[in-house]
């Protein structure tokens, strides 16, 4: 499930204040390709976050984005090891996800 808002509001007559988020939930899911329930990947919510200022025609914008803010971890890939009849046995990868990040960013057009 996925939910999404964003609000745009003017300030004076040349700039914009933007504010963003959404939410992204999963119920439980097993991860691996093969259907093996060991890996499997607990319900989570994940909640991002946005919020800009630029001008209005676009010329410049600058944005502070919150990504996975309740730090939740996550997993979307993962398997029993190719070799584990070479004394791998019950041996596991997962590709994590990111942890909680915020991140600057800055755009400018001419």
């Amino acid at each position: 499930m996925n939910i999404a808002a964003q609000y745009m509001r003017p300030i004076g007559n040349d700039l914009e204040l933007g504010f963003s988020v959404d939410i992204n939930a999963s119920d439980d899911t097993v991860i691996a390709a093969d259907g093996d329930t060991r890996l499997a990947q607990k319900a989570y919510e994940k909640i991002n976050a946005r919020i800009s200022l630029g001008t209005i025609d676009g010329k410049w914008l600058i944005a502070v984005v919150g990504k996975n803010l309740g730090d939740e971890a996550t997993t979307t890939f993962g398997n029993d090891v190719p070799l584990g009849s070479l004394g791998f046995d019950g041996t596991y990868f997962q590709h994590i996800d990111p942890p909680r990040t915020v991140t600057l960013q800055g755009r400018w057009s001419f």
